[in-house]
């Protein structure tokens, strides 16, 4: 039997985006295309989830701006986690 929390959990592809500090922009490019293509395949919300210290960076940003479109091109709905949300608006994000 599940919980009402399992069940909201099993209902959404939880993508995590642990980004290295040093990540770099070339890197994130190929990043941003494997996401394209996971997210293009799949089906159900999406939430964006960031891990460590290194979600404050911009290079974060954009992946999570590209995971978010990505999913609403795929016709999936997407929300960014309440932490995320607020290291992402701390960088100027007014999603």
């Amino acid at each position: 039997m599940m919980t009402r929390k399992e069940a909201d959990v099993t209902d959404d592809t939880v993508l995590t985006l642990a980004i290295p500090a040093d990540l770099t922009m070339a890197d994130a490019e190929a990043c941003r295309q494997r996401l394209l293509g996971l997210l293009a395949e799949g089906e159900g919300a999406v939430l964006v989830r960031f891990e460590g210290e290194e979600r404050l960076g911009v290079v974060a940003m954009q992946l999570a701006l590209a995971a978010v479109a990505a999913a609403d091109a795929a016709g999936r709905s997407a929300r960014v986690d309440d932490a995320s949300r607020d290291a992402l608006e701390q960088l100027g994000w007014e999603g």
